[in-house]
């Protein structure tokens, strides 16, 4: 009997190990997808840009009055626009890099404004483009600028006319600088040009009329998002694989089994693509030895749908 209660009481513990290591198993695997589900749907920076350098190149200038030439200015680390008063209507624009929206999900544009008006004929419009660079006519008083541009929104005061009614500081003169108290965080929701590859957008500093006056300071415009990885089943964690990572040179690119073809994308973190190409092999090797040094981003887009992207980091 007693042999039979030991042996009973050792397969009960043996049973309860089991179970210990199954529920420890479950645990760990509970927190490993957690952390994978974060880590693929974290927030992508499209554009960061604090303008502590200066005005970074692939901004570009636009002006009713001034062509390309330079009106926004990079100053105590923001930009500003201060250029009036003119004697009749002006637009003033600085265009920002071509960006890839598709990359991201929930895509908002965010910066701080600041504005000083002298009367309330001054207004920050934003604009965006797939197609357009820079050209302006003149209808109804009033320059405008292309067909290929389109207004998406603005701001400025009362009785500018503008879509968004937002506090301005009194101008005096042209040397205005704000005060931290006088910024506000404007966001924009981007989610109507999510199937947009290729998207410029703009700020406009609308002088609407005759001796205008106004001073416009932008700082900190991101446009960010998450990642559109849509982690659905464990298998789609690694749909690719890329080593060695960081690389120089070549970096191999290879396909799990479950997603051997498919569509391979390379951006820098500004969303410019550099490379696109078909996958049609589980094995590939990509040549990045013109790649600068950096952070890039790689998608893989599987012909059923399925978007996955890593980080690659070449030295």
């Amino acid at each position: 009997m007693e042999c039979c209660i030991n042996f009973r009481t050792s397969y009960k513990l043996s049973i309860l190990r089991k179970k210990d290591i199954l529920n420890l198993i479950k645990k760990h695997l509970s927190i490993l997808l957690l952390f994978s589900f974060f880590f693929v749907n974290s927030q992508i920076n499209l554009l960061d840009e604090s303008f502590d350098d200066g005005i970074p190149a692939g901004w570009t200038h636009c002006s009713s009055n001034w062509g390309e030439s330079p009106q926004w200015l990079s100053e105590h680390g923001a930009l500003k626009e201060a250029s009036g008063p003119y004697f009749g209507p002006v637009s003033n624009l600085i265009i920002l890099p071509e960006i890839d929206i598709t990359s991201i999900s929930d895509p908002t544009l965010e910066f701080d404004l600041a504005m000083a008006v002298g009367d309330t004929n001054v207004l920050l419009s934003i604009w965006w483009t797939v197609d357009s660079t820079c050209g302006f006519y003149y209808a109804n008083n009033r320059w405008i600028i292309d067909s290929g541009w389109n207004s998406f929104s603005s701001y400025g005061t009362v009785n500018s006319g503008s879509k968004h009614i937002i506090l301005t500081d009194t101008f005096l003169n042209n040397s205005w600088t704000p005060l931290n108290n006088s910024f506000q965080t404007i966001s924009l929701d981007l989610s109507e040009f999510k199937n947009q590859p290729r998207i410029k957008f703009a700020f406009n500093f609308e002088y609407l009329n005759y001796m205008a006056t106004g001073v416009c300071v932008i700082d900190n415009v991101k446009i960010f998002g998450n990642s559109i990885t849509n982690i659905h089943q464990p298998s789609e964690l690694a749909s690719f694989f890329l080593y060695p990572n960081p690389a120089s040179g070549l970096v191999n690119f290879t396909t799990n089994s479950d997603f051997k073809t498919g569509t391979l994308r390379i951006t820098n973190l500004t969303g410019k693509t550099l490379l696109e190409k078909m996958i049609d092999s589980k094995n590939n090797n990509i040549n990045i030895s013109t790649y600068s040094p950096g952070t890039y981003l790689v998608y893989f887009t599987s012909v059923n749908n399925v978007i996955s992207v890593q980080k690659l980091s070449i030295y």
